[in-house]
């Protein structure tokens, strides 16, 4: 297997820069939810020390797995491939820019109906407030670019890279089936992976949290995912950056942590 170190370093200093620019407003975050909460506030250098730690880990193992693991399953990131060997651009881009449009908009418009107009009105109110206040603690850039770009980099250049590559060495080789499958499971790894920060914020367990967990995270991956698998990690990028674009207004405005500190 051949490991191209220069895509591998330009993923980490694209990480490292959208999470240098996202800390601050995960720290404030965290800050308000422990007084709310009542809780002693650790100092700020420790908050932004564990952030940091915790982020830049997943990262490096997500693109060291995702640099060996996916030339070998069709999987790229023509882009910055391009911008690498000196290739073209737009045309590298062009063809992940549409679809990426299209695919963040659809998937918004499905996605937050089901949202708010079935799963949040079953959750318990603790729950509810909890999904509410971790989401609001991040403004639109800091969405943008942890959720856009960092996600999309941890879920999809590592963990779908990784499944599909286990999914080659069965018997069928990378067959759609076997890519479905992983899209699906590196959705349930990154909800994994993030399970704990909702237990952090204030989440209860119970079936209906599970479900809002899946649901957002298995949406996101089928959507995302098959933009990956067919077009780029750049056309996965762009529509989970559409798609957080579209939700920041009416979470702005149906955010029911919001409401309750206006009280």
């Amino acid at each position: 297997m051949i490991f191209y170190t220069p895509l591998a370093l330009l993923l980490l200093g694209i990480g490292c820069l959208c999470l240098l620019a996202a800390i601050p407003q995960m720290v404030k975050g965290i800050e308000k939810t422990l007084e709310k909460a009542e809780m002693t506030i650790p100092p700020r250098r420790i908050l932004i020390t564990g952030i940091a730690i915790q982020n830049i880990f997943m990262l490096i193992a997500a693109i060291a797995v995702g640099t060996l693991l996916a030339p070998k399953t069709g999987l790229d990131a023509p882009v910055l491939r391009a911008v690498l060997t000196g290739g073209p651009l737009w045309s590298s881009l062009k063809p992940q820019l549409l679809p990426g449009l299209i695919a963040g908009l659809v998937s918004a418009l499905i996605f937050l109906p089901a949202y708010y107009l079935y799963f949040l009105r079953h959750l318990d109110f603790q729950t509810w407030w909890a999904l509410d206040n971790r989401r609001l603690n991040l403004q639109l850039s800091g969405r943008l670019l942890y959720n856009g770009v960092i996600e999309e980099i941890i879920a999809r250049w590592g963990l779908m890279s990784l499944f599909v590559w286990l999914g080659s060495l069965l018997p069928g080789g990378t067959s759609s089936p076997i890519i479905w499958l992983a899209i699906l499971m590196s959705g349930v790894g990154l909800a994994l992976l993030y399970l704990s920060d909702y237990y952090a914020a204030g989440c209860l367990k119970s079936g209906m949290f599970f479900a809002v967990i899946g649901f957002k995270y298995l949406w996101q991956a089928v959507v995302f995912g098959w933009l990956f698998w067919r077009y780029g990690l750049e056309a996965a990028i762009i529509a989970h950056m559409i798609f957080q674009l579209f939700w920041y207004p009416y979470d702005k405005r149906l955010n029911m942590a919001r409401k309750l500190a206006e009280q």
